[in-house]
């Protein structure tokens, strides 16, 4: 895969054990981030995932990362210690 790569992030729910919920803040399902992502920012448990707006520049960044689950080669869906997300990547605009 050529980096960087267009993402979105979309978050899907607010876990009901959350540790600091944010609903009011980020809503499911209309909190929508799109940025980029490079091989050195991919989402890794125990690390925070960050949507890039330039290498060294974040849009958005969850919360502790706790379970990957690759649904296929583009979409994953990211638990965090307070919400669940899908990652997205997105087709390059050529």
């Amino acid at each position: 895969m050529k980096y960087p790569v267009n993402i979105r992030l979309t978050k899907l729910k607010t876990l009901e054990d959350a540790e600091y919920p944010q609903e009011e803040r980020f809503p499911s399902s209309t909190t929508i981030k799109e940025g980029l992502m490079w091989a050195f920012s991919k989402p890794k448990v125990g690390k925070r995932f960050p949507v890039l707006q330039s290498k060294m520049s974040a849009l958005f960044v969850t919360s502790l990362v706790k379970k990957i689950t690759k649904i296929d080669s583009n979409t994953s869906i990211l638990k965090t210690l307070n919400s669940e997300y899908k990652l997205e990547i997105l087709k390059n605009k050529e």
